[in-house]
């Protein structure tokens, strides 16, 4: 057809129309078509990004947490991300901020309070199952993420990537025995500015079986106002090419995070679910979950318990109150039993409804978690 050739044709003279369909992979040279060469309105393949809420977008925890930090990880506000500070510690706050990033909304900001003097390293990180690590294991791999420093924040702080090859170890197991085959692919110093800006690293994977990726950072003397760092848009994922950060539906990363975090009832009137009276003193009620948890989960450190915290309203019309909700131990990682048998007063057999009492005065919370 006139007016139509080959790329293998063309040489150095202009391009012609080229018909659909007609060049194969003889005609492109190995490693020539790469992600900065594409159209940027081509969409990108899903799933890149291994890190479970990268943009910081769930906190079903709480928005702003401030407490005093240990040595050894836990889980304080946004989902699957989990914070810690060695040595003397400090009261630390996590909070989620309006991002600068324009297509995101939130980021996740960590700071020393004011006035505090411990100065331990103070770590932010996640852990991957050995399930979604395995495929990095002999691969070239990128991370990237959008970070600012307050301004009496440290002028550095290093990245972190570490593998093991263990199965599904832990956080905690990092700051205690250490994983097996334990080592840092990349320890990264960055030297972030007050101006919100993406840092990208790829790095090769040896033969591995698990992956963790955290920022760490060292202060110094007495925390001032404005000591934090500030990290949106994290993203870890497979290939030498840094793309643009990944943005999964609403819904699809909550079923994500809710495989590690889930919450039963939250605030005055929520509801629990139906309870029957084994017998004058015990009642039980069964949940089936809505997402399968990745192991069999415990009562989150949120759940809150006091006076009159929860009520059940029998089918016979009378209220008991109670200040308590347990986990019963036939509980599995797809349906779980919650119960109290210290402070119930019923008849056995009869069935109710158990929710979250409007007249305790405190925020009820209950809320599962099953985190590596």
């Amino acid at each position: 057809m006139a007016g139509i050739r080959r790329v293998s044709d063309l040489g150095t003279q202009g391009w012609s129309n080229i018909l659909d369909g007609s060049i194969v992979t003889a005609d492109l040279a190995n490693n020539s078509v790469t992600q900065a060469k594409l159209d940027t309105a081509i969409p990108l393949s899903g799933n890149r990004n291994v890190l479970i809420n990268g943009s910081f977008e769930l906190w079903q925890r709480t928005n702003s947490s401030e407490y005093t930090a240990q040595a050894s990880a836990e889980w304080k506000a946004p989902d699957r991300w989990w914070t810690a500070q060695l040595s003397t510690v400090s009261t630390l706050i996590v909070s989620r901020q309006t991002a600068d990033t324009s297509f995101l909304q939130y980021g996740c900001r960590v700071q020393r309070k004011a006035g505090q003097t411990g100065t331990g390293t103070i770590y932010l990180g996640q852990v991957l199952e050995s399930s979604m690590s395995k495929r990095f294991s002999g691969q070239q791999a990128t991370l990237s993420f959008y970070v600012k420093k307050g301004a009496n924040a440290p002028s550095t702080f290093n990245v972190v990537v570490y593998s093991g090859n263990g199965t599904d170890q832990s956080s905690g197991s990092l700051f205690s025995a250490g994983w097996t085959s334990g080592a840092a692919i990349i320890d990264q110093s960055v030297t972030p500015t007050t101006t919100m800006t993406r840092y990208s690293y790829t790095f090769s994977v040896g033969s591995i079986n698990q992956l963790g990726v955290w920022f760490k950072w060292t202060p110094s003397g007495t925390a001032g106002a404005d000591e934090w760092f500030q990290f949106e848009g994290v993203q870890l994922e497979i290939g030498s090419q840094v793309t643009p950060f990944e943005q999964r539906l609403h819904p699809i990363e909550l079923m994500l995070c809710q495989r590690y975090y889930q919450v039963v009832a939250s605030g005055a009137n929520a509801g629990i679910g139906n309870v029957t009276y084994t017998n004058t003193n015990t009642l039980e009620g069964y949940i089936h979950l809505p997402v399968q948890m990745r192991t069999t989960p415990t009562l989150a450190s949120q759940t809150t318990s006091g006076t009159n915290y929860y009520t059940v309203l029998s089918y016979s019309g009378g209220y008991d109150y109670l200040n308590y909700v347990y986990l019963d131990s036939i509980s599995n990682n797809r349906n779980i039993a919650l119960y109290n048998n210290s402070e119930a007063s019923g008849t056995g057999g009869q069935a109710g409804i158990w929710w979250c009492y409007a007249g305790a005065g405190s925020p009820q919370f209950v809320a599962l978690q099953s985190e590596l």
